[in-house]
């Protein structure tokens, strides 16, 4: 599998879960638009009250079930944004701390190696190039 191609993955894991967060949110405040199957059985029945814990229920267990599942994804995800986009600011104690974690390197040795390369002159300098060819 491609870096890019495990970048988008964890983007649109990541994408889902604050959409089930966001969901789980407006049916908390009793907001169906987002369910229009739901927003029509409701409003067909007016004089019954909805009573939005059931939904809620679903999703926020369906929400907690992928978080769990996909953990291994925020553990791993500064990683991949820094192979994919070595030159994008990060906190180089959290991805030291990450490729500890999950590649057993050394946490000392990768501060000083992603400090070192981020600010290589050969690469700044195709960076630069890059940047050129790619805003026209």
């Amino acid at each position: 599998m491609r870096d890019e191609e495990l970048a988008e993955i964890i983007s649109d894991v990541k994408a889902f879960i604050k959409k089930l967060e966001f969901w789980e949110q407006n049916l908390i405040d009793g907001d169906t638009v987002h369910f229009p199957d739901l927003s029509q059985k409701i409003s067909q029945s007016p004089l019954e009250s909805y009573d939005s814990k059931y939904h809620v229920e679903i999703v926020s267990n369906m929400k907690d079930n992928f978080k769990n599942r996909f953990k291994d994804f925020n553990e791993i995800a500064i990683v991949v944004q820094f192979v994919v986009s070595p030159f994008m600011e990060i906190d180089i104690q959290q991805f030291a701390t990450s490729v500890t974690q999950n590649l057993s390197e050394d946490i000392a040795a990768t501060e000083m190696e992603v400090i070192a390369f981020q600010n290589e002159f050969k690469i700044i300098s195709l960076k630069y190039k890059m940047y050129l060819v790619f805003s026209k």
